[in-house]
């Protein structure tokens, strides 16, 4: 997506298009008040460490950790209604985790990071530096393919 003033577009996964109601709580979304599926499926260990474009130093489920420490995150597989399945990383509580009910408008999408409680996604209105509800025509397209993780020291 590519939202109005910015210069570089931003990723996040559809969980919910116009007409959908969606809510979240305990940073699980819920689609027409029913929790989408989720099912544990082991943890992420990283380095503690500044990564990607912007730096940004990861949310540990394992609490504060020091630089270079290991840092390790809980992953989900979460199931949308259509049966397709992904990993979500949880670190346990944060604000982020919930979100009243809002009923998408027509024209519009309703975005979740994977990476819950470092994304800045629909949770958040455009101006406090989330996604807000996102107009179809921002779509740029669809992800298929991870070339290279921003952890990588490959950067593109």
């Amino acid at each position: 997506v590519r939202l109005a003033g910015e210069a570089a577009p931003r990723w996040g996964r559809v969980v919910a298009t116009g007409g959908d109601r969606v809510a979240v709580e305990d940073g699980r979304p819920l689609l027409a008040g029913v929790p989408l599926p989720q099912a544990q499926d082991g943890t992420l260990s990283e380095p503690f460490a500044p990564s990607g474009p912007r730096r940004a130093l990861p949310a540990c489920g394992n609490g504060a950790v020091g630089l270079g420490a290991d840092c390790r995150t809980r992953r989900l597989r979460e199931t949308l209604p259509s049966g397709r399945a992904y990993a979500v990383l949880d670190a346990g509580p944060r604000p982020l985790d919930r979100l009243d009910p809002v009923t998408v408008p027509p024209g519009h999408l309703f975005l979740m990071g994977d990476d819950r409680d470092a994304a800045r996604d629909s949770r958040l209105a455009a101006a406090a530096g989330g996604l807000g509800l996102v107009p179809v025509a921002a779509v740029l397209g669809r992800a298929s393919l991870v070339l290279a993780s921003a952890a990588s020291p490959w950067d593109p």
